[in-house]
């Protein structure tokens, strides 16, 4: 089993995730980690500034590069700030420039930049949502298998309502493969 008993992906059989990344996870204290979806123990990954998608091309995967990878994982807790300053980020926008270039610049005026109490880490337990794919939820891979959509929207309700109603999406018929049967 490539999932966590997490209630996002625990009444979904599997999904097709093409060319992922896997995410690297360095834990801090106080933090809990599910990594709730993983590859396949014959997934592998390629390093490099560039790979081949050319299935006749691709180098055979060596042990270091083969093995499950987390896919997606779910982080709580009190998150502790980023930054120490006791004022807000800079504001910044993007404004077109040149010939349809864009360039990131700071905003001139922002009220809302100081007089406002700063936490070190929140008053309330948190979730985020780390996936190493976007193109998971994406229309041409949603006709072979809708797995990934139905992974989506359960953690879009779990992050907005918690896991009380996801059971009922996941429970909706889904394609199986078949196994290849011997002749």
């Amino acid at each position: 089993k490539h999932f966590s008993d997490h209630p996002i992906v625990s009444q979904i059989p599997g999904f097709v995730v093409r060319f992922a990344s896997g995410l690297t996870i360095e834990e801090k204290e106080g933090l809990s980690y599910d990594r709730f979806a993983n590859t396949s123990p014959a997934s592998w990954y390629q390093s490099g500034p560039s790979f081949s998608l050319n299935p006749q091309a691709i180098p055979p995967a060596t042990p270091e590069l083969k093995g499950p990878q987390t896919f997606a994982v779910a982080v709580s807790g009190f998150f502790p700030r980023l930054s120490q300053e006791n004022q807000a980020p800079l504001l910044e926008r993007w404004e077109e420039k040149k010939e349809g270039a864009h360039e990131l610049a700071r905003v001139p005026e922002d009220p809302h930049r100081f007089g406002r109490e700063f936490l070190s880490e929140a008053k309330a337990e948190a979730q985020l949502l780390v996936f190493g794919d976007s193109d998971f939820i994406a229309d041409p891979y949603l006709e072979s298998d809708q797995g990934g959509l139905v992974v989506f929207l359960n953690a879009v309700d779990y992050l907005a309502y918690g896991d009380q109603l996801l059971g009922i999406r996941s429970k909706a018929l889904q394609g199986a493969p078949l196994d290849q049967l011997s002749p």
